[in-house]
């Protein structure tokens, strides 16, 4: 299920994904830059710091040491949250920034104020 954003400043229309997808699940893992592109700037530099820990962590210490094994539960873990949980969190920040749903009172529209609790 999509749902269209108006920006109210420029009336630019987006269309933002509601549920969470497979492929947004693994593709935070890498470097968390469709968390980036969502503007979730703070979710993203979390999953750069971890991926930084996890390598730097492996290139000093070795493949077998338990602050790496402990970061990549971490990150796999935060990785598929984000990627289940992400949609949701980048709606409510575009209403947060500026953003109105451009039908309000759609069904789509009436749908995800209820899920998002708003």
């Amino acid at each position: 299920m999509n749902v269209e954003l108006k920006n109210i400043g420029s009336g630019a229309i987006r269309e933002v994904r509601v549920e969470g997808s497979l492929f947004l699940c693994w593709a935070c893992l890498w470097f968390g830059i469709p968390l980036f592109l969502q503007k979730l700037h703070k979710l993203g530099a979390i999953m750069v710091a971890l991926w930084v820990v996890i390598m730097g962590s492996l290139i000093t210490l070795g493949d077998d040491n338990i602050i790496m094994i402990l970061c990549t539960f971490i990150y796999i873990g935060f990785g598929i949250y984000l990627g289940i949980n992400s949609p949701k969190i980048a709606i409510k920040n575009y209403l947060q920034n500026g953003w109105e749903f451009n039908e309000p009172d759609s069904d789509v529209s009436k749908a995800v104020k209820l899920r998002l609790g708003i």
